[in-house]
């Protein structure tokens, strides 16, 4: 389950992991396309990112533990314009895209915090 932290206006970077639907075995991604989703309804906010060029890096084609990178960047998050004591926790998802097939690999929360400051 997706478990997600993120101070907004700041970088977050994720690895991520892709098995086929057992569990175990390493789902090659040739060809394939990582794609990830967040939204926030009551603020109509999101945050869509995918592999090759846009916030999803893979790092090993064979698939497995730590395959890819997700990066979610300061810029992503400006928009929910929060308080520095606020948290919204949005639902998320990683869809594995092969053709016109989805399939989801994982679901859960990003937890996106205020920023008190910057560096």
């Amino acid at each position: 389950m997706l478990a997600l932290s993120l101070t907004q206006n700041k970088t977050g970077v994720y690895l991520l992991s892709v098995f086929q639907s057992n569990g175990v075995t390493p789902q090659p991604l040739i060809g394939l396309t990582l794609w990830f989703h967040a939204s926030y309804p009551l603020a109509a906010f999101h945050i869509n990112k995918s592999s090759p060029s846009n916030g999803i890096t893979i790092q090993n084609t064979a698939g497995g533990t730590d395959c890819a990178t997700l990066q979610i960047e300061p810029t992503d998050s400006a928009a929910l314009g929060l308080d520095a004591d606020a948290i919204v926790v949005m639902n998320c998802e990683l869809v594995l895209v092969s053709g016109s097939e989805n399939y989801e690999l994982d679901r859960g929360t990003l937890t996106v915090t205020g920023n008190v400051g910057t560096p």
